[in-house]
């Protein structure tokens, strides 16, 4: 079945010149549907000194309770409508990645596997710490807990390992989304930068990387090089 693509065409100057009136407060309008989403868009609160209209975009999941949103402000005697319409296609195109870093990541091939991996070094890392600690005769737990976290904390190379996984899992995870949300709105732009990044896919080499490291956690080379790092109480 071929996913329904739904662009809702806004009238965005007739909400900013009747944004006192109460009817609209309430009111959702839905700005682009396809596939399992659908964006939207409501007045979410009115700074009457600073003449601002703050707008709140929703990304959601039609059939599951996983959505993420960003809001919009919109300064009426400074920027134009047209400004404002770059503003929130922005936030949108900004919305499908949040989306894909937050909701989808954990189903994306060897994220499980690195969640694994995080577990074993931490694991090796503690004991590492808490093995110094007791070649010390370091008894006191507030001390020993927070060498553990420390030492733990900033060996660690979890972090810059997920980064990578999810940067290189950019746009391919809700790779239709971006195409049709951007065509939908005619930016070549960032269009080819989507594109591009489907060329030159580098899914294969952050994997590899993982791979290594994951073979480095287990070898008896990672538990020398840790040691060198341990500071002295």
């Amino acid at each position: 079945m071929v996913p329904i693509i739904k662009v809702y065409e806004m009238d965005y100057s007739f909400i900013i010149k009747n944004y006192l009136n109460p009817k609209l407060w309430d009111k959702i309008w839905t700005l682009f549907d396809y596939g399992d989403y659908v964006i939207t868009l409501n007045m979410e609160s009115i700074k009457t000194i600073d003449s601002v209209i703050v707008f709140c975009i929703k990304l959601k999941n039609k059939y599951s309770s996983k959505e993420i949103s960003d809001i919009v402000a919109y300064p009426i005697k400074r920027d134009s409508v047209n400004m404002l319409i770059k503003r929130i296609n922005g936030t949108i195109f900004r919305l499908i990645g949040y989306y894909e870093k937050i909701h989808l990541i954990c189903y994306a091939d060897g994220y499980g596997n690195l969640l694994e991996q995080e577990r074993i070094e931490n694991e090796k890392l503690e004991c590492i710490a808490n093995e110094f600690l007791d070649s010390e005769g370091v008894t006191n737990e507030e001390i020993r807990d927070a060498y553990v976290y420390s030492y733990t904390n900033n060996n660690s190379q979890f972090d810059i390992l997920m980064y990578n996984f999810k940067e290189q899992h950019v746009y391919h995870l809700l790779t239709d989304l971006y195409i049709v949300f951007l065509q939908s709105i005619k930016d070549e732009e960032k269009l080819e930068i989507v594109k591009r990044k489907l060329e030159d896919y580098e899914l294969k080499r952050v994997m590899d990387r993982i791979s290594e490291y994951q073979a480095y956690v287990e070898s008896e080379q990672f538990e020398e090089d840790m040691k060198d790092n341990l500071e002295s109480i």
